[in-house]
């Protein structure tokens, strides 16, 4: 998933609420510094993908 725009609908499809922009920002800000994700904000770990499938 590549934009960020159609990840924060999906979020908030999920969580039934608005995220604002700050807090979606702030979360992949923190995701990339402990390299969770890429710039493209795909997992750079298999493994953390497939769990996060699960979640």
């Amino acid at each position: 998933m590549r934009e960020w725009g159609l990840l924060k609908r999906r979020l908030e499809d999920y969580e039934g609420s608005p995220i604002s922009d700050r807090v979606l920002h702030d979360v992949l800000t923190t995701l990339k510094m402990h390299s969770i994700i890429n710039e493209e904000l795909e997992f750079t770990d298999p493994i953390v993908k497939e769990a996060a499938r699960g979640l």
